[in-house]
């Protein structure tokens, strides 16, 4: 047995591919994001295996984000005034082009996609930016608008797909 996972040892980046096809005009499959897209997964590293098919995509209108979670038989819990306690994805962004700065400035930005969280019976999707802690300033809202995103509930799974517009 070893003291830290093997998937601790390695430093992961990856690309985030440009698809000019998103999002699409129906709601109910808002993304469908293609194999080529998917991050990988490297939890068999750690011996464990894999719960969700995560891929990402960009264009010139926003970021999409397409989440297959696996497995779960109970449907997603959220929480808009706690997003790190919730279901869903976190996404960490660095805007700025610096390799050698390991402090969270204002180029850094937290969102959190929530497949249940909002609305007022808190079952529909969320999306959430939250301050970084120990930051040296806050980053300011990006001028977003809200966040479309489909929620498709499966055999012992969840799909879900929003997909984050970039303001003119």
């Amino acid at each position: 047995m070893t003291l830290l996972p093997p998937s601790f040892l390695l430093r992961v980046s990856h690309p985030c591919r440009y698809l000019k096809q998103m999002p699409r005009d129906d709601d109910d499959d808002l993304l469908d994001l293609p194999e080529t897209h998917r991050l990988e997964n490297f939890a068999a590293m750690d011996g464990r295996p894999g719960y969700a098919d995560v891929r990402l995509a960009w264009n010139e209108g926003g970021l999409g984000i397409q989440v297959e979670v696996k497995g779960k038989d109970q449907l997603p819990q959220g929480d808009v005034a706690r997003p790190r306690a919730s279901d869903g994805v976190t996404l960490w962004l660095d805007t700025r082009d610096s390799r050698t700065s390991h402090r969270a400035s204002r180029h850094c930005h937290q969102f959190h996609f929530l497949p249940a969280g909002g609305g007022p019976d808190h079952d529909e999707p969320a999306f959430v930016q939250a301050p970084i802690h120990r930051a040296t300033q806050d980053a300011p809202c990006p001028g977003l608008q809200p966040c479309p995103s489909a929620r498709v509930r499966r055999k012992a799974a969840i799909a879900w797909r929003p997909f984050l517009r970039r303001a003119c």
